[in-house]
Order: structure tokens, then sequence, then C-alpha cells
């Protein structure tokens, strides 16, 4: 029967480490500190039940699904379905990548709306490419198109972006003023304007 060998509190004061020892197999589990007290605070040596391996176990992929998503997050934006299909993929369960993508999103790392603005004003005003490559490319990365819009909205509305102006812009620097109307039409449509505005 698994029994616990050594119990350590973490450096950051909110988790318990559990040392657990099934005869040949050690293990350290990390758990929140409610979820040890709701064991009952065990002690060194305690036999553990199936039951609290269980519980031990999926506090312990929780704790590893928001230090991965922690991870994730410090190298790039991620929408939060992106977020956890990546946490899936990774090898976490379907509860552990939910609570962790929600955990986030609480604790302030996550900020979709943000995350949008601040892309959409990069993709309109430096690249500028128009609203339906805008929207295509972050709904392939996971944000929903009804929520890129309402960004694409609150930016023109507010005067952030200006997509009349970023066509002219476009036109000036990628073509000459002797362009046909096909070229033009090509390159409007290749960086997501309709052609004729």
């Amino acid at each position: 029967m698994p029994r616990i060998i050594y119990i350590k509190e973490s450096k950051g004061g909110g988790y318990v480490i559990l040392g657990i020892s099934d005869g040949e197999e050690k293990r350290a589990l990390v758990v929140d500190k409610s979820t040890f007290f709701s064991l009952g605070s065990p002690q060194r040596s305690h036999e553990l039940s199936e039951e609290e391996i269980a519980i031990i176990e999926k506090a312990n992929d929780e704790y590893r699904a928001l230090k991965k998503a922690l991870s994730l997050l410090s190298y790039s934006d991620n929408s939060e379905r992106n977020l956890k299909m990546k946490l899936l993929r990774a090898g976490f369960s379907r509860d552990s990548s939910e609570s962790a993508v929600r955990e986030v999103v609480r604790l302030g790392y996550l900020k979709e709306e943000e995350q949008l603005e601040r892309i959409i004003c990069y993709e309109a005003n430096s690249r500028l490419n128009g609203p339906m490559k805008i929207i295509s490319k972050l709904s392939a990365k996971g944000y929903s198109s009804a929520a890129v819009r309402r960004a694409l909205e609150k930016l023109q509305d507010e005067g952030i972006v200006d997509f009349q102006e970023n066509r002219r812009t476009l036109l000036e620097k990628k073509l000459d003023t002797d362009a046909t109307d096909e070229e033009k039409y090509k390159l409007l449509k290749s960086c997501g304007y309709k052609a004729y505005e």
C-alpha cells in the first residue's frame, strides 16, 4: 500500500510536496494546501487509500497543467481555446487543462481582449493587413471570430485602426502609380481587403 515518506512545503507556500512510496516506486506529487487539508493533513508514514491517491494524483496533474500553461504563455500569446488544446496535446486531462486555463485567466495572465487588440493593431497598422485576413488569421489561432470582430469594431470606433487609410498606404507602398486595376485587386485581396470599397 502506498505511503507518505516525506512532506515539504513548496517555496511559494501555496503547495505541499508529498513524497509517496509504493514499495519500489517513489514519486513526488504536488498538491495545493486546500487539497492537503481536505485529506486531513496526513503525516509521514500515513498509508494512503486508493481514493486518497486518486485525489492527490488529480491535484498533481492540475498543478503540472498550470505550470505548463504559464510556461506556454511566457513564450507567446494564446487564446483560451488554443492554450487548452496545447495542454491536451501535452498529455493533461481535459479537467486539468480546463482548470489551468481558468486559473491563468483568473490570475490575469491570459486576457484575450487585450491580446486581440494588440495583435490587430500590429496586423493592421504595421503589416497593413485588412479585416478579412486578420479575422482568418486570428480564428486559426483559436480566437472566436465574433470576439475578433468586436475588437476590430472597437479599434475602428476609437480611431486606432483606419482600414481605409491603411488600404491607401498599402497601394502606395506596394504598387507603382500606373498599376492596373487587376494588380490593385490582387494585392488588396491577398492582404484581406475587399477590392472595391
